[in-house]
């Protein structure tokens, strides 16, 4: 359109200066450009889908990958649960066997008591002229 306007702003005549178009060559070209035009809106149109595929399985990914970590996250709290619970019935079994132990020693520490006090009331009572206090301190060990 410029070289138009050029050449009419020169003097030129538009009849010699333009020449014939052939309505077949230009239904060519038209139909080829269409064609192209075709084509670019179609690889587009597959780029974008690709994309769009692509997109849809990095997202998929992310989800396994979310859902992995929520698995091994549940395993591990599941774990720890465990762990607490055998702490747990540890310590009651060891309160347990302390308790027991510390019933045992009082058995003992009564029974010794009481051995004693038998000593004690035997060592108390005596007949009449005998000293079993004299005795026992005359006695030797060999």
């Amino acid at each position: 359109m410029n070289k138009y306007a050029e050449f009419l702003a020169q003097g030129w005549d538009p009849a010699v200066v333009t020449r014939p178009v052939d309505p077949e060559l230009e239904k060519m070209r038209l139909a080829h450009e269409m064609e192209m035009k075709r084509m670019e809106l179609e690889a587009e149109k597959q780029r974008k889908e690709m994309e769009l595929e692509l997109e849809r399985q990095r997202n998929e990914a992310k989800e396994k990958e979310k859902e992995l970590r929520e698995k091994e996250l549940e395993a591990r709290e599941k774990e720890l649960e465990a762990r607490k619970k055998e702490l747990a019935a540890e310590k009651e079994r060891k309160e347990k066997e302390a308790e027991e132990k510390q019933k045992e020693r009082e058995l003992q520490q009564k029974e010794l008591d009481a051995e004693r006090d038998k000593w004690r009331r035997l060592l108390d009572w005596q007949p009449k002229g005998w000293s079993l206090r004299k005795r026992s301190s005359k006695v030797r060990l060999n």
